[in-house]
């Protein structure tokens, strides 16, 4: 069904007849056209068929052609080996018969456009001749033909596999309500009393497809045009028989009537699209659609593959209210970072991807390339520019403002996958150059690029499943052999000399089991350190199944943390010599952030406290860029991780009151709400009020009764409900008196 207007089904199939039918029916190539044998045409020798006098007469196949792909075992189990055991036994339509067979499933009664019907009218006189061969007798198609070849096409999200289903009144496609759900021809017999007709689903066509996998997806449909013997297009009621091929629904695109293309034409649109495709010269990665959903959301695009945007945590330092957990991490000066990408495509489609799929995808980089100078030299000009306007924003401390004018970090996260990037070298370099210090996030389906890197501040490789199958289900990459890649990325960092980071986003009901798998994971790397966070929830969307239950709560994240610490700690007790130690470092609260670190490399013994381990997680990042340059100039010359480290105040150590806020900067209550619990036992009991004063023995009673009440009905344990459509509810007594607040 068409969302946007709720047509009922039977409405849309008479909107498909009602205008296509008998088009597609004079509308295929012509191998498919001579396929269905008009008058004086030689029939295709590609599918094995004799020459045929009266053409009238239509055989139905009974072996399809082998570009459709069905075996001959599953065409015998469709028709049965027995069913038909002579030619005079063989069903025969005509085209009119087989129109009517279609029109009557689709309970077609409408009448047929004039020009349609002029179109069928000229056939219908050219079949009422015959033709003869050389003896002038009759000849018709081999009988061994026995079922008719029909393609369904369409937009993307049409409803094409709901009229497929229908149809077969089967649920042989999925039909969901997401977009380019069908990636492959699906096919499906409908019979009927005296013939059987096969039906073929196909992907939704695009105009102008963006990525890899939509030219694989258009190939689909070209091959399944060319080997039918009848297409439907399905069409929304209200389009009048138009087209937007790139399936852009802005009605208030004033420019989008170039894309816009009758259906009578599409056959040629196919063709060509495929006959061009090879000559095409590098397109630019980033198609207008795109481009105008990436600057909606705040984007600014640079070049054709490049974006720069302004991070919330940067507006937040500007006004004294806080920084990110690279702040409390590593060091960095929030109001000085600059988030950015060198490519805007990724290789994955995270449920948890905050940029709800707005980017383009892609497997290998196929673009046009633009210059690594001026896509940083425009980086940091829009983002200059972007400081400049937050001038007028209420608490702005203007000695801070002017400081952020000077770019000193950059996050190359903001969204798709920089290291595709074919010149990402020369891009850090350029970075260096300016002594802007480098932290690059990959996904680990590039592990070549990753041995290739030149030494940057910080490399991050995203380690988001313990297992195959919850990376297909997180992740949804597009790489059949995305875990062994991930594992090869990992390997790779053991090798990189400079601070490396396995990156774990913890996601409720997802991802946040089998902790055992990450350990393994990680001590493929033997990674400098490791990030733990909880994803955060970005609101609905069609491209996520993700609600506010799978945000975990930053003391679950700490307890993930040191059950993964336990699994690292065992495989280095359980005889790996090799395999480092590590040990909690930091903790960031407002981002549910937890930092494990390698002790070999980042912890030293307390002066004033022997027994005690002082870490050295921060960044001393003018000897970084030292460095950075000596390596430059001379390639031969290494450092490692222990050259470039600094010491990490008390303030941002796991453990410590502040919970990783910056004492420098004052906390923000949005309209005076505060916590009603500050502090819990572990088993989710608060103990604490909102002033930070110990509860009273009878207030904790009442309200560990009423967390029994609650386990009553939701169970002791965490329980996980799967809805329709994929999404997973988690529910948690234990989280009962979490999150509320009070106004003081």
């Amino acid at each position: 069904q068409r969302r946007s207007h709720k047509i009922p089904l039977n409405m849309m199939c008479l909107s498909i007849h009602h205008v296509f039918t008998l088009v597609a029916l004079t509308s295929f190539s012509a191998a498919a056209r001579s396929t269905i044998a008009f008058v004086g045409k030689p029939i295709s020798q590609s599918h094995n068929r004799h020459t045929a006098s009266h053409h009238k007469k239509l055989y139905l196949p009974s072996s399809l052609p082998s570009t459709v792909g069905v075996s001959k075992r599953l065409t015998s189990h469709l028709y049965g080996k027995d069913k038909y055991k002579n030619d005079s036994d063989t069903p025969k339509l005509t085209q009119n018969e087989l129109l009517l067979q279609l029109e009557t499933k689709l309970e077609y009664d409408g009448r047929i456009p004039s020009k349609v019907s002029q179109q069928d009218n000229a056939i219908t006189s050219d079949d009422d001749e015959t033709t003869t061969d050389d003896d002038n007798e009759e000849t018709v198609i081999s009988s061994t033909h026995r079922c008719a070849l029909v393609t369904i096409l369409g937009l993307p999200n049409m409803g094409k596999s709901t009229l497929l289903n229908a149809l077969l009144s089967d649920d042989l496609a999925i039909a969901t309500n997401r977009p380019q759900t069908t990636r492959h021809a699906i096919l499906g017999v409908m019979t009927t009393d005296h013939s059987q007709i096969c039906l073929t689903d196909t992907p939704g066509i695009i105009g102008s497809p963006a990525y890899r996998l939509q030219e694989g997806m258009m190939d689909v449909v070209n091959g399944a045009v060319r080997d039918c013997d009848v297409f439907l297009v399905v069409t929304d009621v209200y389009s009048g028989g138009k087209m937007d091929m790139d399936g852009d629904d802005d009605d208030d695109d004033d420019d989008s009537e170039g894309d816009v293309l009758d259906v009578e034409d599409m056959g040629n649109v196919i063709k060509s699209q495929s006959s061009s495709k090879k000559s095409r010269e590098p397109k630019e990665m980033v198609t207008p659609k795109q481009a105008k959903a990436l600057k909606k959301e705040g984007y600014r695009l640079i070049g054709t593959h490049s974006a720069v945007k302004l991070c919330r945590w940067t507006k937040h330092q500007l006004r004294g209210r806080g920084g990110c957990y690279k702040h409390t991490h590593y060091g960095i000066t929030s109001y000085q970072c600059m988030e950015a990408t060198p490519s805007l495509a990724c290789a994955n489609k995270c449920v948890f991807c905050w940029r709800h799929h707005k980017n383009p995808v892609g497997r290998e980089w196929r673009w046009k390339t633009d210059d690594p100078k001026m896509i940083v030299e425009e980086a940091v000009n829009m983002h200059v520019d972007m400081i400049k306007e937050t001038r007028g924003i209420p608490g702005i401390q203007m000695d801070r403002w002017a400081e952020a004018h000077k770019v000193r970090h950059c996050a190359l996260s903001l969204v798709g996958e920089p290291i595709m990037y074919p010149r990402i070298n020369e891009l850090l370099h350029e970075l260096h150059e300016r002594k802007i210090s480098t932290f690059l996030v990959t996904n680990g389906q590039h592990p070549q690029a990753i041995n290739d890197l030149v030494p940057i501040t910080q490399l991050y490789v995203s380690v988001d499943a313990s297992t195959p199958e919850s990376l297909e289900a997180v992740d949804r990459p597009l790489f059949k052999d995305a875990w062994d890649r991930l594992k090869t990325s990992l390997s790779c960092l053991k090798n990189k000399g400079q601070r490396t980071v396995a990156r774990l986003t913890v996601v409720k009901g997802w991802n946040s089991d089998e902790i055992g798998g990450y350990a393994r994971l990680i001590a493929l790397g033997h990674c400098s350190l490791v990030e733990v966070k909880g994803v955060t929830f970005c609101g609905k969307s069609d491209a996520s199944n993700l609600n506010m239950s799978n945000s975990p709560w930053h003391h679950e994240v700490l307890q993930f943390t040191k059950l993964l610490l336990k699994e690292l700690n065992a495989i280095r007790e359980g005889g790996d010599d090799l395999m480092p130690e590590y040990d909690l470092a930091c903790e960031h609260k407002h981002s549910c952030s937890v930092l494990l670190a390698r002790v070999d490399q980042f912890a030293v013994p307390d002066e004033n406290d022997p027994t005690k381990r002082k870490w050295r997680t921060w960044i001393d990042y003018d000897k970084f860029q030292e460095l950075a340059a000596k390596h430059a100039a001379d390639p031969t010359f290494t450092f490692g991780v222990e050259d470039y480290v600094a010491d990490t105040p008390s303030w941002a150590v796991a453990g410590a009151d502040e919970e990783g806020f910056d004492p420098t900067d004052n906390r923000h209550r949005k309209k005076k709400k505060h916590p009603k619990y500050t502090k819990f036992d572990d088993d989710g009991i608060p103990t604490h009020d909102t002033f930070n004063e110990p509860l009273e023995e009878e207030e904790m009673l009442k309200l560990r009764n009423l967390m029994k009440e609650k386990k009553k009905i939701v169970g002791e344990a965490t329980t996980v409900t799967e809805l329709q459509g994929g999404e997973r509810v988690i529910d948690d007594a234990s989280l009962m008196f979490r999150g509320l607040t009070v106004s003081r």
